[in-house]
């Protein structure tokens, strides 16, 4: 949940900044990882990683960016890189987002390691 509350965060701050609109998108992945050495078990651990995806429209200006460090400092700097980013862009007509909030959430793969 961590994740989703730091993609509402973002998007937040994003619109905070002046994005006409904003796109938030947050990722979860766990993997457990095991080594065998000679028929026995010698490592199992499991690796948690989380991204987010932002993307940023402002003046029909796109910026997008992804950052896997989540902290409230470096979520400024990112979203002061995205404004600047978007300053400099191209306009496009074509650029903009469903006007539909859709939250949905998805799973792949088992979510419980076979470890026998």
């Amino acid at each position: 949940m961590e994740h989703v509350m730091k993609a509402e965060l973002a998007l937040k701050k994003m619109l905070d900044h002046g994005a006409d609109k904003a796109q938030a998108l947050c990722s979860l992945k766990k993997i457990t990882e095991f080594n065998v050495e000679a028929g026995k078990l010698s490592l199992l651990r499991t690796v948690e990683s989380g991204e987010l995806f932002l993307q940023f429209l402002k003046n029909k200006k796109l910026a997008t960016t992804s950052l896997n460090d989540l902290s409230e400092e470096n979520l400024e700097t990112v979203i002061g890189g995205l404004v600047f980013n978007a300053q400099a862009g191209v306009e496009d007509d074509a650029y903009g987002f469903a006007s539909e909030k859709v939250e949905k959430m998805f799973t792949d793969g088992p979510l419980v390691p076979d470890e026998e």
